[in-house]
């Protein structure tokens, strides 16, 4: 059933975005959602009314009122692993309509009947589309109407890596063939979907050049700077209860592989009265003990719980675009040890970073920082102020470019 929020808009009288996207991301429960939120907040703060459009999760709470401006069509499934049985559905419709995986469990009836409905009851400057797998949708939009694409990822890089190191045997060879096929699927989808936009917005300098590439044709393609959520202030941090933590989603394939490297590869290296705890969703319960790795699920708090660690480790090993969970552990000035990629996109870090990754170096790094002296959190306070700042300017800017061509190109919608 469609929801819409009752709230009133707060009476802005700037241009008017319709925001289509995958899952409404008011709750923050990812870093996509995280980054989302980041755009959202900024187009607002510069003087746009933003009319979000997504799924709202299936979960076993009642629905919550949305904020002013968010509508959903229904309550969706998201992560694969909940529902086998819907997921090789999903896989059924991918093939029969050469469509990619990925896409494929968004694309529903209900979404785009609200996305016409909104198409038509209002008068629109721009739409912007959040990720690639919400991009089915430009089959709705008129020709003329401005679309602004959002890239979080260059996403078929990040499914060709990853089929490049699947187990081997029958389960190995098939899963191997549907990563190949979907960044297959995704790489032309993004291609075309960069081709439609009258610009592309990335979170990095390298996924920026790969759009310019894609879009062959010369539309604006800018990196920015996203900020993360911003935590609450304190004077100090606080005193550790964990020497080594890790935060993030798990679930996914393309997350999942880093965190198995550093269990395999790290963690034995390690002094063995050293505790590791692992914070965020994965294929482990709540509370599952594993040697002296402890796994505790989803974190509420994602700022406490990094602040309580005497060293976060950032373990990625496959990515594109920025990762939200590695400026956020920047931005609280903790003792952190990253991989190159978990770095990618991110200068002038604080000096609480160390970046390494060998894991025997990165072992020695874990150790040399719970020796250190533990730090106030102050410079990366100021580092992600900073950030923020640039991140606001740069939206202004980009939106000054796109009305100042639509003003020369008028949308002449009824």
């Amino acid at each position: 059933m469609t929801r819409i929020s009752e709230q009133p808009f707060d009476g802005l009288s700037g241009r008017r975005v319709l925001y289509l996207t995958t899952v409404l991301p008011h709750g923050r429960q990812s870093g996509g959602e995280i980054c989302s939120m980041n755009f959202i907040e900024a187009l607002q703060n510069a003087r746009c009314k933003v009319d979000v459009v997504g799924y709202e999760r299936e979960d076993q709470s009642a629905p919550a009122p949305l904020p002013a401006g968010f509508s959903s069509p229904r309550r969706l499934v998201i992560e694969s692993a909940q529902s086998p049985t819907r997921s090789a559905l999903w896989m059924t419709h991918a093939l029969l309509n050469a469509r990619p995986f990925s896409v494929q469990k968004y694309v529903t009836r209900e979404m785009m009947d609200l996305v016409r409905h909104k198409l038509r009851s209002s008068r629109w400057d721009l739409v912007i589309i959040d990720h690639i797998q919400a991009a089915w949708l430009l089959a709705a939009l008129p020709d003329d109407l401005p679309v602004v694409y959002v890239a979080h990822n260059i996403e078929h890089r990040l499914y060709g890596a990853y089929e490049n190191r699947v187990a081997k045997g029958l389960r190995g060879k098939a899963k191997s063939f549907a990563y190949r096929r979907e960044a297959r699927l995704v790489h032309d989808l993004e291609r075309r979907t960069a081709q439609r936009a009258q610009a592309v917005w990335t979170l990095t300098d390298d996924d920026a050049a790969a759009f310019r590439s894609l879009a062959d044709r010369g539309v604006p393609v800018r990196s920015f700077s996203v900020p993360g959520q911003r935590f609450a202030h304190v004077d100090r941090l606080p005193p550790p209860r964990t020497d080594i933590g890790l935060l993030g989603s798990w679930t996914w394939d393309i997350n999942r592989v880093g965190l198995d490297w550093f269990l395999a590869e790290v963690v034995p290296q390690l002094p063995v009265d050293l505790n590791v705890v692992v914070g965020g969703k994965s294929r482990y319960a709540p509370g599952t003990q594993i040697g002296r790795v402890r796994f505790v699920g989803f974190v509420p708090d994602a700022g406490a719980f990094l602040r309580e660690c005497r060293v976060v480790v950032i373990p990625t090993t496959i990515g594109s675009g920025v990762q939200i969970k590695t400026i956020e552990t920047l931005s609280l000035g903790v003792a952190t040890v990253a991989t190159p990629i978990a770095m990618r996109g991110l200068r002038d870090v604080p000096s609480s970073v160390r970046v390494e990754s060998d894991a025997a170096r990165m072992s020695a790094a874990i150790e040399d920082l719970l020796h250190a002296q533990r730090g106030d959190g102050a410079e990366g306070r100021r580092w992600w102020e900073q950030r923020q700042a640039t991140f606001q300017s740069q939206i202004k800017d980009a939106l000054d470019d796109l009305l100042a061509d639509a003003r020369q190109h008028p949308n002449h919608q009824d």
